[in-house]
């Protein structure tokens, strides 16, 4: 029996990200979503991009997943990402997302 091309794309990414990102942002669901398959190891490898997607697809997680990991291995706890977010709804809707992840 073959493997799901996806599945193991998720593991790669998994092992890349490290546990404790991987846990915090897609421990409940297990398996990535299309855009975050697809960016996350563009960011993690640290080029610069633009992601497009439909609402709650995934987005916010993508981007921020692989920034985490690249500078928790750099300089552990101390650093900072700045992320723009069109409207202050949003913001604060990402703000009780993100805390949790963040404090793990």
């Amino acid at each position: 029996m073959e493997l799901d091309p996806e599945y193991h794309q998720d593991t790669q990414i998994c092992q890349s990200l490290g546990d404790t990102v991987w846990n915090a942002f897609f421990g409940r669901h297990g398996r990535l979503r299309e855009v975050q398959r697809k960016a996350i190891p563009l960011i993690h490898e640290g080029n610069n991009l633009l992601i497009s997607a439909a609402t709650a697809s995934g987005k916010t997680e993508a981007a921020c997943a692989p920034l985490m990991s690249r500078n928790i291995n750099r300089f552990g706890r101390d650093w900072t990402i700045l992320y723009v977010c069109p409207t202050r709804a949003l913001v604060n809707d990402l703000y009780s997302r993100l805390q949790t992840a963040i404090q793990q």
